[in-house]
């Protein structure tokens, strides 16, 4: 509740300032005495009739007289705007901006070690990825197996798990097959890493890599079921969501717009917004 008061109170403000200022942009610093109704110079008229609007130039305040104070400087001007400005955005950041959940950058490196079936020695997964509410953005997982502890498979598994697709690629310049992804993929790919599939609890232990893979974003593919040993790493960052970024950016835009805006218009009378000259009372036409 107090975010959303305070959120208004300094949305109202800066549209206040913004309104004010683009209100006194309209008129030029007065240089000489003129009408107060139509803003007609009257220097050197020779009647007291304004020939331009017929106001009577002898009644009070009939005449405007010259500003005695000068524009502000450009730096003051930018120095203005960026105060007024950056206080609204500063609270709309805290307030809304910052509280939006944040999508986290996922980097896993997982083993699974002495698997039940002892087909082979290790299994190893590689994943980089994005999960925002517990939902992958996107992220792709590297596997590969080594038969012996010595031995390296050469084919490996690329998976992407948002569209839930695999490749198997054997070298470096064999083409790739895209298919599914599941158990059958991962027993098809250690096929081709010259394990024997029949053996008990291969199957077992290829859908547990499945699950391990497919939770990489969310808890770091932690599943072991079938594996004596496994160990590896799992580290986060936090980077805002693309909207977030995008207003953020939104914001930078708006004030350089104003500066240059207001830059632009060094001449205006933006003085006047604190002070005033009075029109004094007429004294004749100059």
């Amino acid at each position: 509740m107090i975010p959303a008061l305070l959120t208004v109170c300094i949305v109202a403000l800066t549209a206040f300032t913004l309104r004010r200022l683009l209100a006194r942009s309209r008129a030029r610093i007065v240089t000489d005495p003129t009408c107060v109704a139509c803003g007609y110079i009257v220097t050197g008229l020779p009647g007291t009739t304004c020939p331009e609007c017929g106001a009577d130039l002898t009644r009070p305040d009939a005449i405007l007289q010259p500003r005695a104070v000068p524009p502000l400087p450009r730096g003051w001007l930018i120095v203005l705007w960026s105060a007024v400005f950056w206080l609204g955005y500063g609270v709309v950041d805290w307030a809304w901006l910052s509280a939006i959940q944040r999508v986290y950058i996922i980097d896993v490196n997982r083993r699974f070690e002495d698997p039940m079936s002892r087909a082979y020695h290790r299994v190893s997964m590689g994943f980089k990825g994005e999960e925002y509410r517990r939902q992958p953005l996107h992220g792709e997982a590297d596997l590969t197996l080594e038969l012996t502890l010595d031995q390296k498979a050469t084919p490996k598994l690329t998976v992407e798990v948002t569209t839930n697709t695999c490749l198997i690629q054997m070298d470096g310049t064999s083409p790739a097959h895209e298919t599914a992804f599941g158990s059958d993929a991962v027993m098809a790919w250690m096929t081709r890493c010259g394990v024997d599939v029949k053996r008990p609890g291969v199957r077992r232990e290829a859908e547990t890599i499945v699950e391990a893979v497919r939770s990489a974003a969310i808890d770091g593919g932690f599943p072991s079921d079938g594996f004596s040993n496994g160990g590896g790493g799992y580290s986060t960052d936090a980077r805002p969501t693309r909207p977030v970024q995008a207003a953020r950016w939104a914001f930078v835009l708006a004030w350089l717009a104003g500066a240059a805006w207001l830059w632009r218009r060094r001449d205006r009378a933006w003085r006047g917004l604190f002070v005033r000259a009075a029109p004094q009372p007429h004294q004749g036409i100059p």
